[in-house]
């Protein structure tokens, strides 16, 4: 079910709902000042029902709500932000509005109501405990910030530049530079991008009106003016919504503004869906709140061009110290984006240039850059192989160079067409390089090839024989992930010393996973991956450990 701000339309089906609880009652709250609310969950602990809520650590809440039940506060840095009620373990409403009279009355927000089976409790409550990479729910894909909020700015770039018509999307915040650039570049491919902000518009929203091409691309503001009126609805308060639909086919909603602070500090949930009554509601809100929006105004100015040229500061073949992206012009301040890698492997790497500055290390870039992992020290850009399919565009989306130093796609992985799965070898040797498959993969001792990625390098082709049931590698890393490529699916896994807890291969992995559950439309696992997944909850790390 979907709901929006409708005057008493939320309130109601929250109070529904706690009332109707039997025996627990969960919630995830920001803000929260509704006495109506409050008054229902008096009830339901006087029923003997269980209440827990886990809130923000800064904001203040009414004492009557810290006596009821379990209350605990978001323990680590940043905003608790998601906004949650699950009723008996099974009744769950989440969304972006906040539990507070204002919100409900007067905010624009959307919200989606559904039942678990008993089947995906656990795995709910797991996921809500951070202990899954993502959760597949049908019609939803769910994602969790800060511990996933990469796979979360990546599923949405990702997304963005597989549309193929339009995007429209309903914003409360927009901070995230490497998507305004990637927005950018849609409507400069002639893709119809449509932003509404809360007003005032903000900055990034403001930059895209200015370089908007497609004259069918639009930046307004929501036209949401902070007045009541009893008569009607959505008047009065926020834009709220955290939504973008993309060709009619994607929905993408929740909690998590388009920001770095949602990506990397706050507590927020995350959802994509393809279901058609959904997309079908979201875009009716869209099209409801587009008619009182106020279409943002561009101001009218010579288009400054980018620096006549951007390059690589070394020669690729000659570098002894770390490559460097230079400009020719130093006058002014901006940016460039430079896309590298691909599927689970691209980073959009953003380097901010200051007035006087004329070139940047590749490890220099900002914080907002997206990409399986944000550490500077020993990140892939360093390395020549991952420069080499190398494109920087402007902020705009100008195509400013493609590297010279392409390397063929038949020497790469084809992780765009092929889902990778992740099992635990029976046995692994760094110093012969013998592996032994677990005997529910012995059909799989005859790969077409074998990748070695190592940290911050690869993944490159590697030599390897078979022998009855083994294979042998050519030994050459003490960490890694090895990477066995068969007609329709990849098999991986990494390995490390005992003593090590291999966190930069979890970063991979987890991207590895949310690609594969995004992109590939088979949810399948295969029984093997159980191993390395129960691993990571019980040991701490995916991958094989030898001493």
């Amino acid at each position: 079910m979907f709901l929006l701000s409708k005057k008493r339309n939320v309130r109601d089906k929250i109070l529904k709902l706690i009332e109707s609880s039997q025996f627990s009652i969960d919630l995830w709250i920001y803000s929260f000042d509704d006495l109506e609310i409050l008054d229902a969950l008096k009830n339901a602990n006087a029923r003997g029902v269980t209440i827990q809520i886990l809130a923000d650590p800064e904001k203040e809440y009414p004492l009557e709500l810290k006596s009821l039940g379990w209350f605990r506060k978001w323990e680590k840095s940043g905003l608790q932000h998601s906004k949650i009620l699950i009723v008996d373990r099974k009744k769950v409403f989440l969304g972006s509005g906040n539990f507070t009279w204002y919100g409900l009355e007067n905010d624009l927000n959307g919200y989606v109501s559904f039942d678990l089976f008993d089947s995906e409790i656990e795995n709910f409550y797991s996921f809500l405990e951070e202990k899954f990479v993502s959760l597949n729910i049908p019609p939803f894909e769910f994602y969790i910030s800060p511990a996933k909020g990469r796979l979360i700015q990546n599923l949405i770039l990702r997304e963005v530049d597989h549309s193929q018509s339009e995007i429209k999307y309903l914003i409360f915040d927009h901070f995230d530079s490497v998507l305004t650039s990637r927005l950018a570049l849609a409507d400069l491919k002639g893709i119809k991008v449509k932003g509404i902000y809360d007003s005032p518009v903000d900055t990034e929203g403001k930059f895209l009106a200015n370089v908007f091409r497609n004259p069918s691309s639009e930046i307004a503001g929501d036209g949401n003016e902070e007045t009541i009126s009893l008569d009607s609805f959505g008047k009065g308060g926020l834009l709220h919504h955290k939504t973008m639909i993309l060709d009619d086919q994607v929905l993408i909603s929740g909690s998590y503004n388009f920001s770095i602070s949602a990506r990397d500090n706050n507590r927020e949930i995350l959802f994509k869906t393809k279901d058609p009554y959904l997309i079908d509601s979201y875009s009716k809100e869209w099209e409801r709140i587009r008619w009182n929006a106020i279409p943002y105004k561009p101001i009218p100015f010579h288009v400054e061009e980018v620096s006549n040229q951007v390059f690589f500061g070394y020669s690729e073949d000659s570098i002894s110290v770390e490559q460097t992206i230079c400009r020719s012009d130093n006058s002014k301040e901006e940016s460039f984006y430079l896309e590298s890698g691909k599927s689970f492997f691209t980073s959009i790497l953003e380097y901010d240039f200051s007035p006087t500055e004329f070139c940047k290390e590749v490890s220099d870039f900002s914080s907002s850059s997206s990409g399986f992992s944000g550490k500077k020290t020993n990140h892939p850009v360093q390395t020549r192989r991952f420069r080499e399919n190398g494109i920087l565009r402007s902020k705009k989306g100008n195509l400013m160079f493609i590297s010279s130093e392409r390397i063929s796609e038949d020497f790469l992985p084809d992780f765009e067409r092929k889902p990778v799965y992740l099992f635990m070898p029976i046995f692994y040797s760094i110093q012969s390089g013998n592996l032994l498959f677990p005997n529910s993969l012995e059909e799989f001792n005859n790969p077409n090839s074998i990748f070695l990625y190592q940290r911050g390098n690869g993944p490159i082709r590697i030599p390897w024989n078979t022998s009855e049931n083994s294979i042998s590698v050519v030994p050459n890393s003490t960490e890694g992930i090895l990477f066995f490529e068969y007609d329709s699916l990849f098999l991986a896994f990494c390995f490390h010393e005992y003593s090590k807890k291999g966190i930069e291969y979890a970063e991979l992995i987890h991207e590895i996973i949310s690609f594969r559950e995004s992109v590939f439309l088979s949810k399948e696992y295969l029984p093997a991956e159980k191993v390395p997944m129960n691993q990571v909850n019980n040991l701490g790390t995916y991958c094989y450990r030898y001493y």
